[in-house]
């Protein structure tokens, strides 16, 4: 799955990697930049955050503006996290804060982190009191979410 938000590919400012994002017990990323296969697991994070520890987070989502890199996660515990380092320093220099948190299944997993114009759209999937999963939605003018 690619998302790309420039009207051209040959206008998009790549690393000449493309990134795998993916989890395991970490926030972890493989890259490749020839047919022959995949990097071995490197971490975000140095070593897991302490809030991340004790809410098991999940599900990574990873949007960059001009000059920043923003990675979002959510847990199954009503929370979302969100880190930023700046696009110079991707894939180093991030760790999380608690960005939005809500009632344990209000806030649930499978974050994602869209611009739409000049806002940008948050989905996060949760789940009802009857066990039925549902998406709820946030805007904002910044990605920050303020």
């Amino acid at each position: 799955m690619m998302y790309l938000s420039f009207t051209h590919f040959n206008q998009a400012e790549l690393q000449q990697l493309w990134y795998l994002i993916y989890q395991d017990g970490n926030a972890a990323y493989s890259t490749i930049n020839n047919p022959s296969g995949w990097s071995s697991p490197k971490h975000f994070w140095s070593s897991q955050p302490n809030i991340i520890t004790q809410n098991i987070g999940s599900g990574f989502w990873i949007d960059m503006c001009d000059s920043n890199c923003f990675h979002f996660s959510s847990d199954d515990n009503g929370h979302l996290y969100r880190a930023q380092t700046s696009v110079a320093n991707f894939p180093n220099g991030f760790w999380p804060v608690i960005a939005l948190s809500a009632a344990k299944n209000d806030l649930f997993e499978a974050s994602n982190v869209y611009k739409v114009g000049s806002q940008y759209l948050l989905i996060v999937e949760c789940i009802s009191s009857t066990g039925h999963r549902y998406f709820r939605s946030w805007t904002s003018n910044s990605i920050a979410g303020s």
